[in-house]
């Protein structure tokens, strides 16, 4: 997989002391069968810091993730009931008082 993640954050209003932001990788494998039976395994394969300090209003961070790097296989949804592999791309804002702020993208 040679694909680019390509992106831009905006700051319209900035309300929050961010100490720094974040980008992630994660994948999440689930094996099983039904509901009780199902293992899933969460993994971070990559984390970029993309800022460090806060952002002034206005402000505008590009954001370039090359994935040529990474061993990614593709999604798969529910193989015969029994296994599924999903991508998600998570961005953590991280704000003075040590508070954690979440925005996940399925992949």
């Amino acid at each position: 997989l040679e694909d680019v993640i390509v992106g831009k954050i905006y700051f319209l209003l900035v309300r929050v002391k961010i100490k720094y932001m974040e980008v992630q990788i994660l994948r999440r494998e689930s094996t099983g069968l039904g509901a009780v039976n199902t293992f899933t395994d969460m993994e971070t394969l990559a984390k970029f810091e993309i800022m460090d300090g806060a952002p002034v209003r206005g402000e505008c961070i590009p954001i370039r993730l090359f994935l040529g790097a990474y061993d990614l296989t593709p999604t798969m949804k529910d193989i015969n009931r029994k296994f599924s592999v999903r991508y998600y791309l998570n961005l953590v804002l991280l704000d003075e008082e040590e508070r954690r702020y979440y925005k996940q993208h399925v992949c």
